[in-house]
């Protein structure tokens, strides 16, 4: 197994955008090559089994870029299996023990597997990997303390010192813009203004605003957030200007990746704008609270890693077994008082013998 990874560690928005694949062209480079493909506001990922670098040159032609490679960080064996239970639990995470990372890799792993594209290795990886991921999160308190992108968002505009708390939010139907909402809602202080095609208009304390109607609210609003997976731009420079009447502070957040804003607007009078960037600067002033339960949750992905590394190497040993009954009994006996590593020792043992019989 490999991951390649592009996350905002190393690589900062502008070089994510470049890597960062529509579904439509995820599913066409998946369908070559198998595998999973993650993509957040933080990271994009390739998980798959065979040759990580001929895997790289695919998905640098499917971005049309061949610049940045060395920015992305390449797993295997192990080391794979380690980051991928690390990134489902949250412990990769910007955020700490976020919880909306485990639902994203869910998705996608998802969407491989019912699709063909994924191997029984993969398969019983990712499973192992999101039970882990539930049992940190039932387990130990880090995904109480945790601090997501959305929380983080609706948190800067509680603290905001604007001249009102009017929030228009684009994209509020999407998953990480119906968290905002949620979010902004718990505060109790805002009136929310809900940008999307499919936002339900029964929610109480929100107003629903059609999406061709957004810049109407713009000079009204205090802060503007944007969450979408739109290719082009939900705010630019020019109709930004044009709508703005109101000489006034204003609060505009880009959670998108690729961006939804012009970053030509942090120009006008009285706009501050924060990007993703800005955000994981923020999520890093907020990890050290939740460091203390990092070692419980590193302990629980041990203990889980150990049982697939038998898993494995069980499975790979079946052949084996079938043709020598006689080691059938001891092998069950072994997998249960082994280590991991162990076992595959003994399976190595076991299939070279057979081999040399």
């Amino acid at each position: 197994m490999f991951v390649l990874s592009l996350n905002y560690k190393k690589a900062d928005l502008a070089l994510r955008e470049r890597f960062t694949l529509p579904e439509e062209s995820a599913a066409v480079l998946l369908a070559r090559l198998g595998g999973v493909y993650l993509s957040t506001c933080n990271r994009c990922e390739l998980y798959g089994t065979g040759d990580p670098y001929e895997a790289l040159e695919h998905w640098q032609e499917a971005s049309g870029t061949r610049e940045g490679a060395e920015y992305i960080l390449i797993y295997t064996g192990q080391r794979a299996v380690r980051h991928l239970f690390y990134v489902v639990a949250g412990l990769d995470s910007m955020a700490l023990g976020e919880d909306e990372i485990l639902g994203q890799m869910k998705r996608a792993f998802q969407f491989s597997q019912d699709r063909g594209y994924t191997d029984f290795e993969l398969n019983t990886v990712f499973k192992a990997a999101i039970t882990c991921a539930k049992k940190i999160k039932t387990e130990t308190l880090l995904s109480k303390r945790s601090v997501s992108v959305a929380t983080l968002a609706a948190s800067v505009c509680h603290g905001f010192s604007g001249s009102g708390k009017k929030v228009l939010v684009i994209g509020a139907g999407g998953e990480t813009g119906g968290k905002v909402v949620k979010n902004l809602i718990s505060y109790g202080e805002f009136e929310v203004f809900a940008v999307s095609r499919r936002w339900d208009r029964s929610v109480s304390g929100v107003t629903a605003v059609d999406y061709g109607d957004r810049y109407r609210f713009m000079d009204e609003a205090d802060m503007i957030i944007s969450a979408t997976t739109s290719p082009h731009y939900t705010v630019t420079y020019q109709r930004l200007r044009d709508c703005i009447q109101t000489a006034k502070p204003r609060l505009l957040l880009d959670l998108a990746v690729p961006r939804d804003m012009d970053s030509a607007i942090k120009a006008l009078p009285g706009i501050t704008l924060l990007t993703m960037d800005d955000f994981a600067r923020r999520a890093r002033e907020n990890q050290k609270i939740r460091q203390d339960q990092l070692v419980p949750a590193e302990e629980l992905v041990d203990q889980e890693m150990d049982k697939l590394r038998k898993e494995l190497a069980f499975h790979d040993l079946l052949p084996v077994l079938r043709d020598r009954r006689d080691w059938m009994q001891l092998s069950y006996q072994f997998r249960d008082a082994a280590t991991g590593a162990e076992f595959e020792s003994f399976s190595a043992v076991l299939r070279r013998m057979e081999a040399e019989a």
